[in-house]
């Protein structure tokens, strides 16, 4: 969640599709899943997709603290 957030505080716009490697294990991928659900959840992350089967784009919500370190925040 912590190094996602950081790209999404540098960066401003994340594709979903950029969180995976190929050759990623799939618990890692699920995990990525996880933490990009929890960013939405409680951390001010929205998800937007514009096209149907289109990317799906990380963006900064309305909540989001760019300079909140939520590696130790409690959830």
């Amino acid at each position: 969640m912590q190094q996602i957030h950081v790209r999404l505080a540098q960066h401003q716009r994340l594709a979903f599709s950029e969180m995976f490697e190929p050759g990623m294990h799939k618990s890692a991928i699920v995990g990525v899943f996880l933490a990009v659900l929890e960013l939405a959840r409680h951390h001010g992350v929205r998800t937007e997709q514009h096209e149907l089967h289109g990317e799906i784009w990380l963006v900064p919500g309305d909540g989001f603290d760019p300079t909140k370190d939520i590696a130790a925040a409690d959830v």
